[in-house]
């Protein structure tokens, strides 16, 4: 039982006893601060013209919601768009295969 407490004691948190105080350049974090807030401000504008794309998109399918015409387009276009993924993909894998062969 006593070392159980012993145990406890020994994991139970203890401020430090000494002053210490940790010395840290202040120039370094201002340099490090300064480059993060360059960056976020990089991806705000980022996300900013990618949310305004998606709703030029959006827009441009509300008026043209009564144009039969214009979404089978859309229609055609993506399946073209898949058609080629998928020829791309066994171009890829047939590499894959002939590689394998000549090993």
């Amino acid at each position: 039982m006593q070392e159980e407490i012993e145990i406890i004691k020994s994991n139970i948190y203890l401020p430090p006893e000494d002053d210490y105080v940790m010395e840290v350049d202040e120039e370094e974090l201002d340099k490090e601060d300064e480059e993060m807030r360059e960056m976020l401000a990089l991806i705000e504008n980022a996300k900013g013209e990618l949310d305004t794309t998606k709703e030029e998109e959006l827009l441009k399918m509300m008026d043209r919601l009564d144009d039969d015409e214009y979404f089978e387009k859309l229609k055609v276009m993506l399946l073209l768009r898949n058609r080629q993924n998928s020829m791309q993909k066994s171009k890829e894998t047939w590499r894959i295969k002939e590689l394998l062969k000549l090993k």
